[in-house]
């Protein structure tokens, strides 16, 4: 089965993307059904491995140096997930999507005629790839003790594992505070090259930025991570251990609270407003999971899900749940993080034409409807060249405006077209490019123990707040503008700081 272009994906989603909005899902059958749609899907199609392709070759073997089989299967599943009309139309920043081991290896066999292997399953374990972090730089954070004694359990709350940044990290002191609760550690993929290598397969198939955060907690952890919600929408990876999430869908906005940002310094969601979960499931060795942006989850390795609401694939004899610790992987695909959304380019058109841009929305719905990602990437062949596509995209533009303001814009004239191509334009042939141009550089040839990766990561992460300190000034934003440099300049004096007192 071949897939239909990506711009013919993209408007077909409009409608069902939009009118479900408003997040109210089906009932648990309902989802079963999509979900075992967009099983069979897969399962039918087929992706080929150009070899002429050198940079998808050089992560391909850059995953798993061992196993060249690993990185194409997962080369393989991202390219079928991103190329999959369903997931475009009934799962991507609209519902979670859990995809057991056992599926997944059915789907590569497809397409793998030999060495079909599950590539997920210890790819990332705390014996081989952990401990690598010992005598090296790489920090990292754990729970803080308010959460893992169940003083507070109810919100967001860390610390570094280690008071010094500019000493290195001892095996020691992340294994005693692996002992008490969640350890994690964030932006990995700059620092183990495995990890690497998978930021680089998913940009590639996905075509948006990546980032990657690994999530450790060991057995019998009550709240792992409390109720809270992401700005990334993120593709899970279970490679070590199991643990029992609960995701629901986004509770209904409340004034001075960020629908991305829930659960967090000191924001609590209630009970009544999480409702019930769309997924209450056990995460498994190979499982996959993707869950949209702000949409709530919580974890945790102790509570046995008597029925789940994706049956486990697994034999009972064999399922021995939180016996070990849990390893997952989190791959955030950064959309709104990089204000690759139709509200940021509402947001810069606005002030680049010189009107108001801000603006009191009412609807739930209207505001998920304007945080959807422009299409680009794999929801669109948009590249700049596509005159059809561009003049799409500045219709969709001109939607979102009116839906938002439809009584400003009867009395208003909207921003021209050549004033919305501009905006377009620069999102996607500077802005994105240049940001995927800088990722591409910090995920490859990655040293962990080494010096120069650590200081390319952190030139990398400079570079990346330049860009968007450029798209401030872009934006005729001069707060934005001063934020991101003011972030560069804190984050160049830490960093002086730091080697100071390493001497």
């Amino acid at each position: 089965m071949k897939f239909p272009c990506a711009l013919t994906i993209f408007l077909s989603c409009w409608v069902s993307i939009v009118s479900g909005a408003s997040r109210q899902h089906n009932i648990v059958q309902d989802y079963l059904s999509s979900r075992q749609a967009i099983v069979d899907e897969l399962m039918g199609a087929d992706v080929a491995i150009d070899k002429s392709d050198l940079k998808v070759a050089g992560a391909i073997g850059d995953f798993n140096e061992e196993n060249q089989q690993a990185g194409e299967a997962a080369w393989i599943f991202l390219k079928l997930l991103a190329s999959s009309p369903l997931f475009v139309s009934q799962f991507w920043q609209s519902q979670p999507l859990l995809l057991r081991a056992k599926e997944i290896e059915e789907i590569l066999s497809q397409n793998m005629k030999e060495n079909i292997i599950n590539w997920v399953d210890g790819s990332f374990t705390v014996e081989n790839d952990l401990k690598l972090l010992d005598g090296s730089y790489i920090s990292g954070s754990r729970t803080d003790d308010v959460l893992r004694q169940g003083i507070k359990t109810d919100s967001w709350a860390f610390r570094p594992i280690k008071d010094n940044p500019a000493r290195p990290t001892t095996w020691k002191e992340v294994d005693d505070a692996l002992k008490g609760g969640t350890i994690y550690f964030n932006s990995a993929g700059g620092f183990w090259p495995g990890l690497g290598a998978l930021c680089r397969l998913t940009s590639y198939a996905f075509g948006l930025p990546t980032n990657i955060n690994i999530y450790i907690t060991p057995p019998k952890s009550t709240v792992s991570v409390p109720p809270h919600t992401d700005r990334q929408d993120v593709i899970v990876f279970q490679t070590e251990g199991s643990k029992r999430w609960k995701v629901y869908g986004p509770p209904k906005r409340q004034k001075g609270k960020d629908p991305l940002n829930r659960g967090k310094s000191g924001d609590v969601i209630t009970k009544n407003e999480l409702g019930d979960p769309i997924l209450d499931v056990i995460l498994r060795r190979g499982d996959i999971m993707y869950v949209p942006a702000g949409f709530p989850h919580t974890t945790d390795t102790v509570t046995v899900v008597e029925k789940e609401t994706v049956p486990s694939l697994q034999d009972s004899s064999d399922r021995k749940e939180f016996d070990e610790t849990s390893v997952h992987l989190t791959m955030g695909l950064d959309t709104h993080v990089w204000a690759l959304t139709f509200a940021h380019i509402r947001w810069t058109l606005l002030q680049r034409c010189g009107k108001d841009w801000k603006v009191d929305i009412k609807k739930d719905e209207d505001y998920w409807d304007s945080m959807r990602t422009i299409p680009v990437g794999f929801l669109s062949l948009l590249d700049g060249d596509d005159e059809n596509a561009m003049d799409i995209a500045v219709e969709e533009v001109k939607r979102i405006l009116i839906r938002l303001e439809p009584k400003r814009w009867k009395k208003e004239a909207l921003p021209s077209n050549e004033e919305i191509k501009d905006v377009l334009h620069y999102m996607i042939d500077d802005h994105l490019a240049t940001l995927l141009e800088i990722q591409e550089n910090m995920y490859t040839n990655i040293k962990p123990r080494e010096e120069e990766t650590l200081i390319k990561s952190y030139e990398c992460t400079q570079k990346q707040d330049q860009v968007m300190q450029k798209y401030g000034a872009f934006s005729n934003n001069e707060a934005m503008k001063a934020a991101f440099e003011q972030r560069r300049l804190e984050r160049e004096k830490k960093a002086s700081s730091a080697a100071n007192q390493e001497l």
